[in-house]
């Protein structure tokens, strides 16, 4: 029987550190990028909590317990992190909403609960209102009704969420991922208290643990499986929405275009260069989900006066404009040889295009040939150069 119990215990252990080591690699595929935004972060931080917990429960409880007693018992408050994080990468994910130090305030009952754990560790009794807080079965119906709440906001969130094209792959990614951490950190939170009211019984409790690692795993196949929608293609700039089209936006105006526009000479050269710095310098074209609107903003003038330059100075469309950056910034990359080892897709990505099909078709209009071809008779025609030492 014993025997038993051990072979078990020694098999919940390799799975725990085979989902320690995945949480690490997904961390960093988060986070060693030249551009990271904030849903990367907290994505990161969520991720890292689960890794935190999986490492407390495959560490000798005893040692802990000698060892760093006030760090184990950190484990213990890890459930009211949960919550918050979802809800923050969550927002930031869908709304591109920039860092508040308000938003440092979801974080107060993991905080408190600190607190109380350091008063209690030095043997200090902590305020009435506040020891209760401490009691296992309060601390289970508060850790319950924070993850209850935050998922619910969550959820609410995702469902309320208009995106500006259709994006039903992204949304219906975040609805599994809140249903299914809803399922997972709950029951985290209940074998973390019948583990602390049992000990030293039923210790098989701790194969709840094991829906940590699978939970990686997932997040980590959906990474890799559509890098695009968490933008972590190799390489630099910004990378397209999943979902998100390269939109064939069109002046819809009759001829004459602009006779009313009251645009100046001076002015439209001003656009003309403030544009081509944009697109030099600050790559632009890079957001596969820029618009004329958001080109205009960025650029500090009106969408028509953007749009008169471009169709009577340049003679060119806003989608041929900005599909040739691309497919210039497509043509740099891929006759690199740095870049040799990037894959095609990833170089679409990278470029500023949502998807391989488009970048293909519009490459191939442009240059007569596939990206691929492009690849081989640029590395071709290249002379290696050979150091000598």
């Amino acid at each position: 029987m014993y025997a038993n119990s051990h072979g078990m215990l020694t098999a919940l252990v390799f799975i725990l550190l085979f989902g320690t080591a995945q949480a690490v690699l997904l961390l960093a595929v988060l986070l060693l990028r030249k551009k990271i935004q904030l849903f990367h972060f907290f994505l990161s931080a969520y991720v890292t909590v689960m890794l935190l917990q999986m490492m407390f429960k495959v560490i000798s409880k005893g040692w802990l317990m000698h060892t760093v007693k006030q760090w184990y018992r950190l484990s213990y408050y890890l459930p009211y992190l949960y919550g918050p994080l979802a809800l923050l990468f969550v927002t930031h994910y869908l709304y591109k909403q920039k860092w508040q130090w308000r938003q440092m305030l979801h974080f107060i009952p993991f905080g408190i609960s600190i607190g109380l754990s350091v008063i209690d560790i030095q043997y200090v009794m902590p305020p009435f209102y506040l020891a209760f807080l401490a009691l296992a079965l309060p601390k289970l119906v508060l850790q319950l009704s924070s993850l209850f709440v935050y998922h619910f906001l969550v959820w609410k969130s995702v469902n309320s969420h208009k995106p500006p094209l259709p994006d039903n792959e992204k949304i219906g990614f975040l609805r599994t991922f809140t249903a299914i951490s809803l399922g997972i950190t709950s029951l985290i939170a209940f074998a973390l208290f019948f583990l602390y009211r049992q000990f030293p019984h039923h210790q098989n409790i701790r194969w709840a643990f094991i829906s940590l690692p699978f939970f990686v795993y997932w997040i980590s196949y959906k990474v890799l499986q559509k890098p695009a929608m968490f933008k972590v293609i190799q390489g630099s700039g910004n990378y397209s929405e999943a979902g998100y089209v390269i939109p064939p936006l069109k002046v819809h105006r009759p001829t004459p275009k602009y006779s009313n526009s009251g645009l100046k000479q001076e002015e439209a050269e001003k656009i003309v260069l403030a544009l081509n710095k944009s697109m030099q310098k600050d790559k632009l074209f890079l957001d596969a989900a820029l618009t004329m609107d958001g080109l205009a903003e960025k650029l500090g003038c009106q969408k028509h006066h953007l749009s008169q330059v471009l169709n009577d100075t340049l003679q060119k469309s806003f989608t041929t404009f900005i599909n040739e950056e691309r497919v210039s910034e497509a043509k740099r990359i891929l006759a690199s040889p740095t870049f040799s080892h990037y894959k095609i897709s990833s170089i679409a990505y990278d470029a500023g295009f949502n998807s391989l099909s488009s970048f293909n078709e519009i490459f191939k209009k442009s240059e007569g040939i596939t990206p691929s071809q492009f690849r081989m008779q640029s590395h071709h025609t290249q002379q290696p150069q050979i150091k000598r030492v």
